[in-house]
This record gives C-alpha cells, structure tokens and sequence, in this order.
C-alpha cells in the first residue's frame, strides 16, 4: 500500500517535477533529503502521473499545443484535427500522431 502524502510533500512535487532541469535521480535524492522517506524513480512516476503533475519536456507538445488540441478535438475527426493544427502552428502532424495526443489528454472525439 502507497503512503499518503502530505500537503507539504504535493506542494513539492508540483513545483519541482515539472522542472526537466532536474533528473528524476536527482529529485529523488532530493525528496529524501527534505523529507527522510526513500522514492524510487517509479513511484515518483506514478505519484506525479496519480496526481496529474507533467514533466516539462524539452520535446515537441507545448502547453499551447495541449490547449489546443483540447479545445479542437472534441466533434472532429483526425485529419480534421491536423488540419487545424497545422494552420494554427504551422507543423503537421500524422494521424498517429493525433491520435497519440487524443490518448494522452484522455479527450474523445
């Protein structure tokens, strides 16, 4: 059974996993040095992940990005979706790829 966390222990994962500058390693260590308790990186995932907390990627999706597609997905289909996307962002997407963002952010068309 998962520990219940504190207050003072969501305050901090949700200020300090969303920053990528910080390795899952090191917010760990740093998280037993604040609190005395041990995390593995795999319940720091699953905490995060329980509590909606995204990591900051240093990758493709922006915030702007998710709005978006949260807002336009809903009574569209795919192709419609990457139409849409592309026109407001100016990259294209595949349909895979729609699809895949559609599964991330739990959002039907």
């Amino acid at each position: 059974m998962t520990p219940r966390r504190t207050p003072e222990q969501n305050a901090w994962l949700a200020e300090r996993y969303p920053d990528a500058s910080s390795s899952l390693d090191e917010l760990c260590a740093e998280f037993e040095g604040l609190f005395g308790l041990p995390l593995s990186r795999q319940r720091l995932m699953d905490w995060a992940s329980r509590r909606k907390v995204r990591r900051a990627a240093g990758g493709f999706w922006t915030d702007e990005m998710h709005q978006f597609m949260r807002d336009h997905i809903p009574g569209r289909t795919e192709s419609e979706i990457a139409v849409a996307f592309a026109d407001r962002f100016g990259i294209e997407l595949t349909r895979g790829q729609v699809k895949n963002e559609k599964a991330r952010l739990g959002v039907r068309s």
